[in-house]
């Protein structure tokens, strides 16, 4: 192993790294990226029009189609570390700080979308702090806020591919971590 991490010093096998990078994987990046932050401006926009203007779904086509989006796009991210786990095993999918950061936001974030969704009297269950069962004391805002600040975090994932904000997200995430 230490043979082919030799290779990496020369100049042939980086440039071709480099032209890979800069041909593919960072289009590639940036694709991801954009379904991101659909994902982060969905959800952020579901989650004031629940905290401005009332929690009851259904006051508008404009509450499901917000909905339905931030639904759509974690799945479509679900489905994303579902492959991870099947190209990389478990074993090395497991140990990662982000794969554990990713699922509880999508996690989090579903059960959001669901309990105000599908729960029949979603405003008085609010103001009770009941939101998942009458048995948890869910404080209503927490529901909101985990989901957007894992999702913001994420951002820091995808800007370390980058050479203008690579190091200083590496820095905060050492730092962090």
């Amino acid at each position: 192993p230490e043979e082919n991490n030799s290779l990496l010093g020369l100049e042939i096998p980086e440039t071709i790294v480099q032209f890979k990078w800069y041909k593919y994987g960072q289009k590639r990046t940036m694709e991801d990226f954009r379904f991101y932050l659909w994902l982060v401006v969905t959800f952020s926009g579901f989650t004031y029009r629940r905290i401005e203007y009332g929690f009851e779904m259904g006051q508008s086509v404009f509450d499901h189609v917000l909905a339905a989006l931030v639904v759509g796009l974690t799945f479509r991210f679900m489905w994303g570390e579902v492959t991870a786990i099947r190209v990389a095993g478990w074993v090395e999918y497991l140990p990662d700080f982000w794969n554990w950061m990713d699922w509880s936001c999508y996690i989090t974030m579903l059960s959001a979308v669901i309990q105000s969704w599908k729960l029949p009297n979603f405003e008085a269950s609010w103001e009770q702090k009941q939101l998942v069962s009458p048995t948890w004391d869910v404080q209503p805002p927490v529901l909101f806020a985990v989901p957007q600040l894992l999702l913001w975090a994420k951002v820091l994932y995808f800007l370390r591919a980058f050479e203008e904000t690579g190091v200083f997200t590496m820095m905060i995430v050492r730092i962090c971590y």
